[in-house]
């Protein structure tokens, strides 16, 4: 009897505990139609996770959740629907809090949120502060979703893309000067008020804009405002953030050795990526809350066990600790599974990391030779192909006839990994490159109309005509990924000893350099 009134007092203890943690969010919006779904999430680290759903009824909608720990937390509400723009609703959520949400129109990023937390009272004087510029700011991203999806439809004719492109460039121009002036506001704010959770948030997308948005005109008051953080405010994962914004780390690139730092397996144990030198290093950077991350990680396990001989794949996440361990117990990740718990501010930084899946193609040196940004299926094992196979490719220079062939002509540079040259004929009509396309199924692929050859003197020499392929129209690739295509251009002068192939002279447009025509 005793025992089972113990038992009983446990039981009461942990239901009364659980509900502790629970907080309500009541919202009422005028005009919210029945069918809007309302959606919540948690942000943790670089991952928004969904936390519940809630489907508008009569202008109402609910939330009963409960808060991941014993503490105050941010959650984000955002509106399934055409009509709201792509942003979302910062609210602040603690154990038995009740927090209200109220407001009469779509624009949910100032829709009134009331309660008694010490945070959410704060962001609503930075949100107070800054009210009609952020809902300019949000009638303008609607406008701009609209004007993309006309775009995307294929249905207009070349002037009217080229005049809805030029409008859309309004709009951002527009956009920009109205988030330079919640940045100014916001900044007043905090110049005159103390370092708290809030005010770091604010300096973090501060701090951004500043890196990423042309022309920041407060770049000196952000930086006055972080001299402002205390050194253990500096070294909070925050603190670390903002860091990496405002003194962004010195990033390697195609051709530097690989950048290293002390990264950690799920027991603990510290590695570096110097540790697997010898083989082709596939990076991985990657985080649980990423779709292509994770579509991703069959074929990394296909690639870990058919190249293993040659190729060693290393996945370094971005999450935190606790989100990390929790997805690598869900997946079969039987290859490098590491993380230096820096976030996007670690490793990641050094490798100028700004959108995952992000890999990185290292030689068994250790020197880089491939980063890119993006995934789709296939798309690993052919990169790989290219690069583990390259070392087969031994250039030779026979003549048959009067003709001059060059089978695997190694070039001194390439700015690309989508297009590679396998053998180019010299005639004393034409000149020949026979020419490979790689890229993913579906994807598409184009040559300008303009591509050219140079020869040491800088003499050009143009397109003349191809085979496989069509100047200046895109060809959308097949199944496999690759496509063998033949460019024809004028005779080349006799005794040219090396030529660039240049596909016009636009930045992103494929320069391959110093592209030998005889053995010296």
């Amino acid at each position: 009897m005793v025992k089972a009134l113990f038992a009983g007092i446990s039981l009461i203890f942990a239901v009364s505990a659980q509900a502790q943690n629970e907080f309500t969010i009541k919202g009422t919006v005028t005009g919210l139609k029945d069918s809007t779904v309302i959606m919540l999430f948690r942000s943790d680290g670089q991952v928004m996770s969904s936390i519940a759903q809630d489907t508008v009824f009569n202008e109402s909608f609910c939330f009963r959740e409960k808060t991941a720990e014993d503490k105050p937390e941010a959650v984000m509400l955002m509106a399934r629907d055409k009509d709201f723009s792509n942003t979302w609703l910062d609210v602040w959520v603690a154990p038995n809090a009740v927090c209200t949400v109220s407001g009469n129109n779509k624009l949910l990023r100032t829709w009134d949120v009331s309660s008694n937390i010490k945070e959410q009272q704060i962001l609503n004087r930075y949100k107070q502060a800054t009210f009609d510029e952020t809902n300019l700011d949000q009638e303008l991203s609607i406008e701009r979703m609209k004007k993309i999806s006309l775009l995307r439809s294929g249905n207009l004719s070349a002037e009217d893309s080229d005049k809805l492109k030029k409008e859309m460039a309004e709009v951002e121009k527009k956009q920009d000067s109205v988030r330079h002036i919640i940045s100014k506001k916001e900044i007043g704010i905090m110049q005159q008020t103390p370092v708290e959770t809030i005010w770091m948030d604010k300096l973090r997308g501060l701090s951004m804009e500043m890196k990423y948005m042309k022309d920041f005109p407060y770049k000196k008051e952000v930086f006055a405002l972080y001299e402002k953080l205390s050194n253990d405010e500096k070294q909070s994962a925050v603190g670390k953030e903002i860091s990496v914004y405002l003194y962004p780390p010195v990033t390697v690139k195609t051709g530097d050795e690989m950048a290293d730092a002390d990264l950690y397996d799920l027991e603990g144990n510290v590695h570096h990526l110097a540790d697997y030198k010898g083989k082709y290093l596939l990076i991985d950077f990657w985080s649980r809350g990423c779709g292509p991350c994770m579509m991703a990680l069959p074929e990394m396990k296909e690639i870990s066990e058919t190249m293993k001989d040659k190729v060693t794949v290393i996945s370094l996440s971005t999450d935190t600790e606790k989100g990390w361990k929790e997805i690598s117990k869900t997946k079969d990740m039987s290859w490098v599974n590491l993380n230096d718990f820096g976030g996007m501010s670690g490793l990641a930084a050094k490798y100028d990391v700004r959108g995952i899946p992000h890999y990185v193609i290292i030689s068994p040196e250790g020197i880089i030779l491939h980063s890119w940004s993006g995934y789709s299926k296939g798309l690993l094992k052919r990169k790989l192909n290219k690069w583990v196979n390259k070392a087969n490719r031994v250039m030779s220079v026979k003549k048959e006839g009067n003709t001059t062939i060059i089978e695997f002509p190694i070039e001194k540079s390439s700015n690309t990994e989508t297009v590679e040259i396998n053998k180019i004929e010299l005639t004393g009509t034409e000149t020949v490159f026979h020419m490979k396309a790689f890229n993913a199924p579906g994807y598409w692929v184009s040559i300008s109309k303009d591509t050219y050859l140079k020869t040491e003197n800088g003499t050009h020499f143009t397109l003349k005509s191809a085979d496989g392929i069509t100047p200046d129209e895109r060809f959308t690739m097949p199944e496999s990924g690759e496509q063998a295509f033949k460019l024809y251009f004028p005779p080349l002068p006799a005794g040219t000893k090396t030529v660039d192939f240049i596909e016009s002279d636009c930045d992103s447009c494929f320069k391959i350099l110093g592209l030998p025509l005889t053995n010296e």
